[in-house]
């Protein structure tokens, strides 16, 4: 059953017809991104929704409230996402007799997916600043093993985004 009557529901439609073209325009403005302001603004109205809006003195503060919170939480979420970002780089090589050089990004996520859990757990400690020998002594391996494994690491992931040595 609705919590909601016909007076009710076209009272939310003349709000969102009201707020919604400011709020798409300030969203906007704040991430330089129509696909992700709508996103955004769609997410304002279902958060907006779960309450009974009549209540509300002012709705145009209480709806930039939702939508300042919102982004907070979006900046938030993407600086974790830059955070555990790695950055994997090759040594330069010669490829058909150009020198290039394997520069990706790739998240936590899909370097898990792709490495071992101990290989996973090496590349961290050579991205953190740690030697061999300190790795080496970390994961309770010769050095020489480690720089064995990082080799293998990077051909794995080499592989996975279809690059050849």
């Amino acid at each position: 059953m609705k919590w909601f009557n016909w007076s009710h529901e076209k009272w939310i439609a003349g709000s969102v017809e009201e707020y919604h073209p400011m709020l798409l325009a300030y969203l906007v403005g704040k991430t330089s991104d129509l696909d992700l302001a709508k996103d955004l603004a769609q997410e304002v109205w279902a958060r907006a929704l779960k309450i009974d809006l009549t209540k509300i003195d002012n709705m145009r503060a209480y709806l930039f409230k939702i939508t300042n919170n919102l982004l907070i939480d979006h900046y938030r979420y993407t600086e974790r996402e830059k955070k555990y970002a790695i950055n994997i780089q090759q040594e330069t090589v010669v490829d058909n007799g150009a020198i290039s050089t394997l520069n990706q990004v790739a998240t936590q996520e899909q370097i898990k997916s792709i490495l071992s859990k101990d290989d996973y757990r090496l590349l961290l400690l050579e991205y953190q600043g740690y030697n061999n020998e300190e790795i080496g002594q970390k994961m309770n391996m010769n050095q020489k093993t480690v720089a064995n494994r990082k080799s293998l690491i990077k051909q794995k992931l080499a592989k996975y985004w279809n690059y050849e040595r």
